[in-house]
């Protein structure tokens, strides 16, 4: 039952607020190209007053040309379960059958001037230092932009190389992993595995084909909640390789997607046992939600 009411919150709307906010409003979408545009440019863009700032960065890296950004104000009411401080996610899809890779950022932002503008060109143009700190023998500093020159290609060979196979036909039996960590017949399926960035909470499966059979990759969502300065990270797998669902695969996911600056280090806390069965309660409803969130966007 609480699940089914955390989930209908996100169907709820309010009334509109007494007074709008400042919000860039841009005419149509920004295009841009990740190897030359260094920022996002917004010189055609005015500032309205409305209700709700809706900010979408969408990253193609591929084709690094078809990349853009939607920024608007919308009268729409909106439920707003914060202080009103810019409410953030991102998410990367990596697919293992073809050669795609995407991230977007999504962003809510409910007061200030400009709202939730200079966030979105922060994700942008985020870096990040190298590891890699000589360079003939002299100490320097390097920076990687970790967003607009991702090295997506790293990430995608190192995933397929664990998780997929390709010369396996679709309908094949598979040796996966179910809910209870027992190895399971999957005839006409794929393995699939759901956890947190933490790696604490786990749920593996075998998924039949439906009428279309899904496709092979990876969904990371990362959700930040500014005001409480707390991110949430979910990620989602489909493969096929043998037990390619199991704890070592995922914990060898979680890795390289650290390795990528994805995602931080894992901090485990200490569950006492009187809360272990709420806490792991809370985990699954977070990576269900996530999850959600993201079969909407995949809808649209």
């Amino acid at each position: 039952m609480l699940l089914f009411t955390v989930v209908m919150v996100f169907f709820v709307s309010i009334g509109s607020c007494d007074a709008g906010i400042s919000c860039v409003s841009c005419p149509s979408s920004i295009s841009i190209n990740i190897t030359t545009d260094t920022d996002i440019d917004t010189s055609s863009c005015t500032l309205k007053e409305d209700e709700l700032c809706s900010l979408i960065l969408r990253v193609e890296y591929v084709i690094g040309n078809e990349s853009f950004a939607l920024i608007d104000g919308s009268n729409d009411g909106g439920l707003i379960l914060t202080n009103g401080e810019p409410q953030s996610s991102e998410s990367m899809f990596v697919r293992f059958d073809e050669n795609r890779a995407q991230r977007f950022a999504n962003i809510a932002c409910f007061s200030g001037s400009s709202c939730g503008l200079d966030l979105l060109k922060k994700i942008y143009r985020e870096k990040c230092m190298s590891p890699f700190s000589t360079l003939n023998s002299i100490h320097v500093i390097l920076f990687f932009d970790l967003v607009r020159l991702f090295d997506y290609v790293t990430l995608r060979d190192g995933l397929k190389r664990q998780l997929y196979n390709s010369s396996i036909a679709v309908g094949s039996e598979l040796q996966c992993v179910d809910p209870s960590g027992a190895t399971v017949s999957c005839p006409n399926g794929f393995c699939r595995a759901i956890f947190d960035g933490n790696g604490l909470v786990s749920v593996s499966s075998c998924v039949k084909n439906g009428l279309v059979p899904a496709p092979y990759g990876l969904v990371l969502t990362q959700t930040t909640m500014t005001d409480l300065n707390v991110d949430q990270a979910s990620i989602i797998y489909s493969c096929n390789k043998p037990m390619c669902n199991s704890n070592e695969n995922t914990r060898e996911v979680l890795q390289q997607l650290i390795a990528a600056k994805l995602i931080p280090q894992p901090t485990l806390t200490t569950t006492t046992p009187k809360n272990m069965g709420t806490t792991l309660k809370n985990k699954y409803q977070e990576i269900f939600l996530s999850c959600l969130a993201v079969f909407l966007v995949l809808r649209c």
